[in-house]
């Protein structure tokens, strides 16, 4: 019996074909058994390998562009470097791309940078830069937006001061090769200067992007003041 149903079975898939159409109806064809066994035109082994290439190799074509893991986290080493120089010529007012960027990896390798510094000089204090950051940015954040009537927002804020820390990471990485109380008077003098003078290099570079991000053109000192007072937290943290 069980041979006799699976006979009935066997011709009666082999005698028919199922296709659904677009209506999604379903016919019934019969079976042209040229489809397995009938005339088969040779294939192209070069077409199979384009072919086959073009589905293993490059799945770019089927699913998008391939990204790097440094693009799909939004990092781009070469526009941070292009940022971190600008940021170096306080002086010279900033471009239209370094404000309207608001990368946020930059700052972060900063901060990091900082804390890996002051490691080396035996001190662990990742909990006070994230912490002043974090404060400085929130209060920073405020203020330009109590001040200005276009505002600003909190991801450029952070951007804007990130990446002005650059001379603070420097002054970190200095002061691991000397320390500011085993100095002579006349060093340690030197070494205060070098402190302002950074303090001073990052309160113009920061207020220089805020005055144009927020048109604040009349009102700099009152957006450096504010400025100044966060970096010589991060100062005192570096030197001392």
């Amino acid at each position: 019996y069980q041979r006799r149903v699976h006979g009935t079975l066997v011709s009666f898939f082999l005698s028919t074909k199922k296709r659904i159409d677009m209506k999604g109806s379903i016919e019934f064809l019969p079976f042209n058994a040229n489809d397995l066994i009938g005339d088969r035109t040779p294939v192209d082994q070069g077409e199979m390998r384009q072919t086959a290439t073009g589905l293993l190799d490059h799945p770019s074509e089927r699913f998008g562009i391939r990204r790097s893991l440094l693009e799909e986290l939004e990092i781009h080493p070469q526009q941070i470097l292009r940022k971190t120089l600008e940021t170096l010529h306080p002086f010279r007012g900033p471009s239209e791309h370094l404000i309207n960027d608001n990368d946020l990896a930059g700052p972060l390798i900063f901060c990091l940078c900082l804390g890996f510094f002051l490691l080396l000089k035996g001190k662990v204090h990742f909990g006070y830069i994230y912490g002043v950051g974090a404060l400085g940015c929130v209060g920073i954040y405020v203020l330009m937006n109590l001040m200005s009537e276009s505002g600003v927002d909190f991801d450029r804020t952070v951007s804007i001061l990130g990446y002005s820390f650059l001379p603070i990471v420097l002054l970190a990485a200095f002061s691991i090769f000397c320390s500011v109380r085993s100095l002579e008077p006349m060093t340690r003098l030197a070494a205060y200067v070098a402190t302002i003078v950074a303090v001073l290099w990052c309160t113009v570079t920061a207020s220089g992007m805020f005055v144009t991000t927020c048109n604040m053109k009349f009102q700099r000192w009152l957006v450096a003041y504010p400025v100044a007072l966060l970096y010589a937290c991060f100062a005192l943290l570096s030197v001392f």
